[in-house]
């Protein structure tokens, strides 16, 4: 859940791994190597299908660039390993991971989180949300990531491993009766 995620400093797919069994997820440059119980996703092979998804919200995305997307504003994550095709498409034979938002506020809310790091990192994450009426309520977030690159291309003078990443994400809650909610 989020109070996890904060209190063991996780801010994206990679940092996952150290508490997920049977799970590895490796940068390789700037695009991230993941395994679910031995099924790969390669990010540079547009020419398979991924055996592993990432399901946001209940939208599936199935190649692993996607597997960049930070997390913020964040309820839970969860890893699903084996097939999952029934549920998420045909392309999750390895697993799938799951990153649902975090349920808003019955109140105003508005929440600010400022990350500072090694080589020039800046990261700033605003989230709030507002309800309308008793029953429907809307929110957003916005994430900007940077990050300074640590290594150079000695041919083009270019920074590795930079970051410069703006997230953002709007939402809407209805919940019309006690047993549902959309």
């Amino acid at each position: 859940d989020e109070n996890f995620l904060i209190e063991n400093g996780i801010s994206d797919f990679r940092d996952l791994s150290a508490f997920v069994p049977n799970a590895r997820i490796d940068a390789n440059g700037t695009l991230p190597q993941l395994s679910i119980r031995g099924f790969n996703a390669h990010p540079l092979n547009r020419a398979f299908e991924q055996a592993i998804s990432l399901v946001v919200d209940g939208v599936t995305y199935g190649t692993s660039p996607f597997f960049q997307t930070p997390l913020y504003d964040i309820g839970r994550v969860e890893v699903l390993r084996g097939p999952q095709g029934t549920l998420y498409g045909r392309n999750t034979i390895g697993g799938a991971i799951k990153y649902v938002t975090a349920k808003m506020d019955d109140e105003p809310d508005l929440k600010a989180k400022v990350n500072f790091g090694s080589y020039g990192q800046f990261d700033t994450i605003v989230s709030g949300s507002v309800p309308l009426s008793d029953t429907f309520k809307v929110g957003g977030a916005i994430a900007s990531y940077q990050r300074d690159g640590y290594g150079e291309n000695l041919f083009t003078g270019a920074d590795h491993y930079d970051k410069d990443v703006l997230a953002y994400r709007a939402s809407a809650e209805w919940s019309p009766t006690d047993s549902l909610f959309f």
